[in-house]
């Protein structure tokens, strides 16, 4: 089974027939597209979807219907790229959504309300910062810094006073023979109960009988008992289906005419609309879903969301088949479909599913099933997640070694597992890697499941302990396994650290070469903002500091420590961010990022040879300052290091210092004689490491 993508969530709904025109919310939505981020928010029944499908229906724009299997950053971006016709390309996240956002094709996310995880809703605010046009449809206001694009002029929005009917809306849609001025305040122009008045009036019914409380309950209640007891039946056994196809449906039900009925349903404008042309896709309303699936039984709501799920298993998709089986309640199914399929989610970045999905099995099902929490707390430290729930996992996974189920593979995957969550105590991290190295050796199919993991974290511990020749061995061993390309982790890991132990012997393009293979592997496996992508970060900025490529060095950096969970590893990026800080002449913002990399080793019991390395620098960085070049800089070569600190040219700086542009590469060839440097960028970081120039920070 794959992780696949389920193609009705990318189609634009289809506008139902008798849809009636509304240039006022219109010419709402327009007003709120000067704006970047159009937030359409209102609770159910407010007709969001129609409208802002009414004002695109003549326009290009990517649509993604969301559900609650979308709180996943990599799967919520996948399916965006999807809707606008682009891979989702290389990089970390958030460079892959600017590549997006260059398009400049709207963008529409429907449903955003779904969207509760910090890093998920983290990518959100980034694509609101940067797209062009994107609309978020919502029944409540998402957590991404609204008033703060709202106070950079950044957002318009478009909420439930505006989508309420008029009387004069409510005329053109009931009739003139209705007293719409009482139905609109009746209802307070809630948009789905006046169109459910519209459904009871033409069934027969007396306006002058609507009550005032419960309304939407009790017109859903007699607009549905004028249907056929079919169409009724139909409605409600289907209420457990976000999106209806014939065949889905005829699968759930045990029938074969559920294209007829669908079709029947639309022509009807009876809570049904296509999703496509074909009629391949639909959907029913929210609102009446939500109404009619307390009316099925629990049972029988079990049934049809079982039956869902074998659907999407024959068809090769697993995250609708998983979260119709948590509909269900049936945590065994759920145990067996993430057991058969967890090394997948893995490899294809979906740890923050895999997290989730494992938080609803009880102890029970993670001691019966041994890979489901040792893979669960691989998934949730490489993803950073609360230190409470990787310590869950990890001791479920602790139990079941205990159990009969344990074999070679799960005590592989342990060990492994010990090297993440052990990246603070070095030497603990290196006897586990070696167990996992001596055990993934077997002649068996399925330990070698992890020998490429195990070799590559067998080379991060050797690095972090100081033997750099070891680890060149062991990650060389990993990247060239025959495994390799199929193992994303240990692949980032192992290219990570060939790249990070040749720069620092001076190979500089051997090591440029294989820091560009990591961030891309990386990139293709979905794992850029995981913990290997963080390594791939980390040995790309010790690379490009090798390279004097200082910015790119910073960047790279920063990033690193951002993913890197607590530890040693995070610890030695902090320091390769101090050597850049250092080298650009910044000592205010390398003593500082050097003091935090002093409070991530506290936390280590025992970080190998990052705590001489730290000490090293400090001493370093104590005497930078108080260093001076061999010869002093006179006061005309100063005013030239100050205008080449500006990123002038020569020729500007000659202009503005009113000298020749030979005198200009004079000044130049004496100033890096003076300073020791070959190079502009080089030249200012040491006037400032000097006191020279004064410091950006």
């Amino acid at each position: 089974m794959s992780v696949g993508l389920v193609e009705s969530k990318l189609l634009r709904p289809r506008l139902p027939s008798g849809v009636v025109p509304r240039p006022r919310v219109t010419a709402a939505l327009e007003r709120a597209a000067e704006h970047a981020v159009v937030l359409v928010s209102a609770p159910a029944g407010y007709g969001k979807t129609v409208a802002v499908a009414s004002w695109l229906a003549e326009r290009p724009a990517g649509w993604v219907s969301l559900d609650a299997a979308d709180d996943d950053p990599v799967r919520l971006w996948t399916y965006a790229a999807a809707a606008l016709g682009v891979p989702l390309g290389e990089g970390p996240l958030e460079a892959a959504i600017d590549r997006l956002a260059a398009r400049g094709v709207p963008l529409v996310l429907e449903d955003v309300h779904v969207l509760r995880e910090p890093a998920c809703l983290a990518t959100l605010g980034h694509a609101a910062r940067v797209f062009e046009r994107l609309v978020l449809i919502t029944r409540t206001d998402p957590q991404i810094g609204l008033g703060r694009l709202r106070a950079h002029g950044a957002l318009g929005e478009v909420r439930a006073p505006v989508l309420a009917f008029t009387a004069a809306e409510a005329t053109l849609l009931l009739g003139g023979d209705v007293d719409a001025d009482a139905i609109v305040a009746r209802t307070e122009g809630w948009p789905a109960a006046v169109y459910l008045v519209r459904l009871w009036l033409r069934g027969g019914g007396d306006a002058d009988r609507l009550p005032t409380r419960y309304l939407s309950e009790y017109l859903t209640t007699e607009v549905l008992a004028g249907l056929s007891g079919g169409e009724r039946e139909f409605l409600r056994c289907t209420s457990v289906l976000a999106r209806l196809s014939p065949e889905l449906c005829d699968h759930v039900l045990g029938r074969d005419d559920s294209a007829a009925r669908l079709a029947a349903l639309v022509r009807a404008n009876l809570f049904v609309v296509a999703l496509d042309e074909h009629d391949g896709w639909f959907r029913c309303h929210d609102l009446v879903r939500e109404l009619l699936r307390p009316s099925l039984p629990a049972d029988e709501a079990a049934k049809m969301a079982r039956r869902a799920a074998t659907w999407f298993a024959e068809r090769g998709l697993i995250e609708p088949a998983v979260e119709h089986t948590l509909e269900a309640g049936d945590v065994r199914g759920v145990a067996e479909l993430v057991d058969r399929h967890h090394m997948a989610l893995l490899r294809t970045g979906r740890a923050a599913t895999l997290v989730r999905w494992l938080s609803a099995l009880p102890e029970t099902e993670l001691a019966r099933w041994p890979s489901l929490p040792v893979a669960g707390a691989f998934a949730a430290a490489s993803v950073n997640r609360p230190r409470t729930e990787v310590e869950r996992l990890t001791a479920a996974a602790e139990r079941a070694r205990s159990s009969d189920n344990w074999s070679d593979y799960h005590e592989v995957g342990f060990a492994v597992l010990k090297t993440v969550t052990d990246d603070g105590d070095v030497p603990a991290m290196a006897v586990a890697a070696e167990h996992a190295v001596a055990l993934a050796s077997a002649d068996d199919d399925l330990t070698g499941e992890y020998a490429v993991v195990a070799l590559a974290a067998l080379a991060q511990a050797r690095m972090l302990v100081g033997d750099e020749q070891d680890a060149e061995r062991a990650a060389a061993a990993a990247a060239h396994h025959p495994l390799a390309p199929r193992r994303p982790h240990g692949l980032v890991s192992a290219l990570a650290v060939l790249a990070t132990v040749r720069a620092e012997r001076g190979h500089v393009a051997a090591a440029r070469e294989c820091a560009d293979q990591a961030l891309a592997e990386a990139r293709r496996s979905g794992n850029a903002e995981a913990r290997a992508g963080g390594r791939a970060q980390a040995a790309d900025a010790v690379v490009a500091l090798a390279e004097g490529r200082l910015e790119q060095a910073a960047r790279a950096g920063e990033r690193a420590v951002a993913l890197l969970g607590p530890g040693a590893s995070r610890a030695q990026a902090q320091l390769v961010l101090v050597r850049t800080h250092a080298a650009r002449g910044e000592l205010r913002q390398a003593r500082a990022v050097l003091a935090q990399a002093w409070g991530t080793l506290h936390e280590c019991p025992d970080a190998g040879v990052v705590p001489a390395r730290a000490e090293r620098l400090g001493e370093e960085l104590a005497a930078a300052r108080s260093s001076p070049p061999g010869e002093p800089v006179s006061a005309a070569e100063r005013l030239v290091l100050e205008q080449l600190a500006s990123g002038r040219s020569n020729a500007e700086i000659a202009s503005v210092l009113f000298l020749s542009p030979n005198t200009i590469k004079t000044h130049l060839r004496a100033i890096y004689t003076k300073l020791g440097v070959h190079s502009r960028e080089a030249a200012v970081a040491r006037a400032r490491a000097l006191g020279l120039l004064d410091s950006p920070g």
